[in-house]
Order: structure tokens, then sequence, then C-alpha cells
């Protein structure tokens, strides 16, 4: 958890700009709402109850999945979950 939180710092002050997606650990570039939002998917959650519990709306879920597929180098949000699971195992 430590490096994540060291991570996302590190990429709010731009120190990691320049990195490739990919390159780091996925999750690690994540925030802590698109994190949990991918481990609910990958466990199966569907996008409205996800919502639901987190109590957010439709454009706030859509933002957050264009954020995680845009640091994951993912085109679908499948695609995102695969990567994820992948990177986990």
């Amino acid at each position: 958890m430590i490096v994540f939180l060291r991570h996302n710092r590190l990429m709010r002050r731009g120190r990691l700009a320049g990195v490739r997606a990919g390159s780091v650990a996925i999750m690690a570039q994540l925030t802590a709402r698109e994190r949990e939002i991918v481990l609910a998917l990958m466990h199966g959650k569907q996008q409205r109850d996800i919502r639901r519990d987190l109590c957010i709306v439709r454009s706030t879920m859509r933002e957050h999945l264009r954020h995680a597929r845009t640091m994951a180098g993912a085109r679908t949000t499948i695609e995102l979950v695969a990567k994820v699971a992948k990177e986990i195992e």
C-alpha cells in the first residue's frame, strides 16, 4: 500500500509524467477510488451496483474507468480488468 501512495504522490507532482503506461505497475498508477472500482469489477460486481455502493453517478464512474484504462493502456474495461488480474497474479 505504501508503494501505491508514494507512486500516486509522485504522479501528482509530475515526476513520472514521462513514464509509459504499463512500464509501472498498473494498480500503482491508479487513484484509491479507481483501484476500488477495478477490484470490484474483478470480483464480478456490475457497474450499477458499484455506483450505488460508492454513491457516485454514472458520469463519475465513466471518468474513473476512462482514466484507469488510459493508465493501463487498455481500450476496453474488460481489457483493463484482465490486465490488472494478470498483474495481481
